[in-house]
């Protein structure tokens, strides 16, 4: 197994040029071969196109072995991609959407874009010209989102949205009118407090000292105006005084 890897390793570096002078020593061939038929800017992009498929086929123990194994751009670049497996940020591939070239003053800059499952995956790729071939010096990825959903799953999320706002609005409205039905209570338990509050004042309120002996005189005095009453009706009864009792006594008004 360790002996086929390493083949794999070897014929990966050779086809897709894991370092740069290696690369344009044995893939001198190759790339003559394209340059008979092709134009730089067409090198480059299947250059591009090349890498990218590449990359799409790596499982995460291909890539753990190329971060492993492998030098110079090509193991930086599988560092990064080994990251994105092991996080499971991409998903499932797709297809490459667009390849593009630039032209700069040592080659062309290349512009790959891959549709996964999860997002969007670009990877930027420099080719400059060395020993008078177009030759991959470097490579970066970047993620973006993938915003090629399909009409049904845009709908299903707008009508996922429009369901949890009703469900929002709704238990609101519930909550509001639940909290104005308990106004109602509110004036009965205000007046129980009120009731309660005066009853503790009146309770609490000393009598004055002038009125407690005013009162204690006047029971005094009512208290030998009834005994000579009593005697005086039984007198003029002829009767005892357990049949009656003298409960209160009122003054006159007549003149």
């Amino acid at each position: 197994m360790k002996k086929i890897r390493k083949f794999l390793l070897v014929l990966f570096c050779m086809v897709l040029c894991s370092g740069m002078a290696v690369y344009a020593d044995d893939a001198s061939d190759y790339y003559s071969a394209l340059t008979q038929t092709s134009s730089d800017r067409e090198i480059a992009i299947q250059a591009g196109q090349s890498y990218m498929s590449a990359f799409a086929a790596m499982t995460l123990d291909d890539a753990t072995y190329y971060m492993e194994n492998a030098t110079g751009f090509l193991q930086k670049a599988a560092e990064q991609y080994h990251s994105y497996l092991e996080n499971d940020v991409l998903g499932e591939f797709k297809d490459i959407k667009s390849v593009e070239a630039e032209e700069t003053k040592k080659g062309y800059d290349v512009t790959c874009t891959a549709e996964y499952e999860n997002a969007n995956l670009v990877m930027t790729m420099s080719c400059n010209y060395i020993g008078g071939q177009m030759t991959p010096t470097g490579i970066e990825f970047s993620v973006e989102e993938n915003h090629s959903k399909s009409m049904g799953e845009k709908m299903q999320g707008a009508v996922l949205n429009t369901i949890i706002g009703l469900v929002t609005v709704f238990v609101v409205l519930i909550l509001i009118s639940f909290l104005i039905s308990l106004f109602r209570y509110i004036p009965a338990i205000q007046e129980k407090f009120e009731a309660r509050k005066r009853k503790e004042t009146i309770v609490s309120t000393p009598m004055p000292e002038a009125e407690k002996a005013e009162e204690q005189e006047e029971l005094a005095d009512d208290t030998e105006l009834v005994a000579v009453i009593t005697a005086a009706i039984c007198a003029a009864t002829g009767s005892s005084s357990d049949g009656f009792v003298v409960r209160s006594i009122r003054k006159s008004k007549r003149k």
